[in-house]
């Protein structure tokens, strides 16, 4: 599957294959995600059909991992989700430049949740 979708992203980021709305920036991250559901589904459904699944010493192990994992992400998915939201907002451009010093000097006329005007 991932043979099949990969040339499909690669195109799209290249302007060979065309989407409206589907910037060609956005093709290697979207393909990173597809890829990362596509990963966790494979896991989600061959889990049951590991060796001792239904032994609770297995069944204890995964619930602590499980919230192992809930518990000490919560900071990574932020991490992940603010990343995404950059990406697919189009908030900012390979070449753009960020200057520090602009801020004192011309204050932001509006702040919104996603984003600051100037």
């Amino acid at each position: 599957m991932v043979k099949f979708i990969r040339p499909i992203f690669r195109e799209l980021g290249s302007g060979i294959l065309s989407v409206p709305g589907f910037y060609p920036e956005w093709a290697e991250p979207t393909f990173k995600l597809v890829l990362f559901l596509i990963i966790a589904l494979a896991v989600i459904v061959a889990f049951p059909f590991l060796p001792g699944f239904g032994s609770p010493a297995f069944q204890g192990i995964s619930v602590f991992l499980g919230v192992l994992l809930s518990l000490g992400s919560s900071a990574a998915v932020a991490n992940i989700v603010a990343g995404v939201i950059l990406i697919y907002t189009h908030a900012f451009r390979v070449g753009d430049r960020i200057s520090p010093l602009k801020y004192p000097l011309n204050p932001p006329n509006e702040k919104n949740s996603l984003e600051t005007q100037q």
